[in-house]
Formats: C-alpha cells, structure tokens, sequence
C-alpha cells in the first residue's frame, strides 16, 4: 500500500467521528419529523378540514339565496349603490399611469420602427424613433 493512500486512510478514519456524530444528530430527529409528517396527513386530519370545507360551501350556499334576493331587492328600489374610498392614492395612481402610458408609447413606437411605418429616413420610421426617444427621456 502507497504511503499516500495510507495517509488518506488515517486522515478518513480522524474525521469519521464528526461525521458519525453528525449523522447521528440528525437521525435523533427523525422519529419527530416522522411523526410530524404523518400527523399532518392523517386521514382524520384531512377529514377533518374536508368536513370544514364543506361546512364553508354549505354556508355560502344556505345564505347566497337571501342575500342575492336582498340585492335584487335594492336594485329595483334604486337603491343600490357603489362606494369606492380611497386614502391618499392620487399621486400613486397618477405615477402608475403616467408608467403605463409611457410604456405604452415605448411598445408602440418600436412596432412602428420594427415595421418600417412611413415617414421612413435612412429606412427609419421617423415616427417610431421619435416616439422610443420620446419614451426614453
């Protein structure tokens, strides 16, 4: 045997302790995640939430008639009105749209530069480079 693969065989044999010991922590653990994992797909368990769930639908159901008439009911008293509150948007909602608009006009122009739309210089849309300057600055 070469003294290197000797050497390696010592060095192998030191660190099997760490690792055993390392294995051996991780196996402490396993009955918990077992049991962690099978209590979580219990078929109890899974009957349990199904029974909720439909519980839930059964609700919905029981109640949506009444509800829906009461709706129909304001509708026809012309009474039905929508309320949209909001708390301090503007400037958010202005910047939003002012994006969508400039992105916008950056999609339509480079469409325009892709197909070549007259007025063309050089064989250039003019009116597509304008628009993608325009969208850039």
């Amino acid at each position: 045997m070469s003294d290197e693969l000797e050497a390696s065989i010592a060095r192998e044999e030191a660190e099997l302790p760490a690792h055993a010991a390392e294995i051996g922590a991780r196996n402490e653990l396993e009955p918990y995640r077992r049991k962690l994992v099978l209590k979580r797909v219990s078929p109890r368990r899974l009957w349990r939430r199904a029974a909720e769930v439909l519980g839930d639908w059964d609700e919905l159901f029981r109640g949506l008639p009444r509800q829906l008439a009461a709706v129909l009911r304001m509708l026809h008293r012309q009474e039905l009105t929508v309320q949209l509150a909001h708390r301090h948007l503007e400037p958010s909602v202005n910047r939003l749209v002012f994006g969508m608009m400039v992105s916008a006009l950056f999609l339509g122009s480079a469409v325009m530069w892709a197909a070549k739309a007259p007025p063309l210089w050089r064989d250039i849309s003019l009116f597509g480079a304008f628009g993608c300057a325009t969208a850039c600055t």
